[in-house]
């Protein structure tokens, strides 16, 4: 965990400032957070006891060996670059090497693509389904 200096809320002030979009944060309410961010728009919510006592971080990234598939699926596209390289290079492969290289790039393409997280569906009136 960082603990902010006074510093680093002006830094993040002027970071803030130089942003294209909007942006969504909560601080405590104190009279020099209000002073540091008082070029933005202050919007104050009350929060009650048990909406903090059951928020939770969330959990961070798991940091080590990747998933099989994307090691996998890796794989599969660089046997498929390999073989492409060679056949640049002058190699001329029979005509199965040709089709497990498409085969390879393929799956591995497919490998991959399944392995990226999956957008929750949204309902016409705005909830996650």
């Amino acid at each position: 965990a960082h603990n902010f200096e006074k510093q680093d809320f002006y830094d993040l002030a002027e970071a803030l400032a130089n942003i294209k979009g909007r942006f969504l944060m909560t601080l405590n309410d104190t009279p020099e957070v209000r002073k540091i961010f008082e070029r933005f728009s202050i919007e104050e919510v009350e929060l009650n006891d048990d909406d903090v006592e059951h928020w939770t971080p969330p959990e961070p990234p798991a940091v080590g060996r990747p998933e099989y598939r994307h090691v996998l699926g890796t794989g599969l596209i660089v046997a498929a670059l390999v073989v492409g390289i060679m056949v640049l290079a002058g190699w001329r492969p029979d005509l199965w090497v040709g089709v497990l290289t498409l085969v390879c790039a393929g799956a591995g393409l497919a490998v991959l693509l399944s392995s990226l997280p999956r957008q929750p569906e949204i309902g016409s009136d705005g909830a996650q389904l």
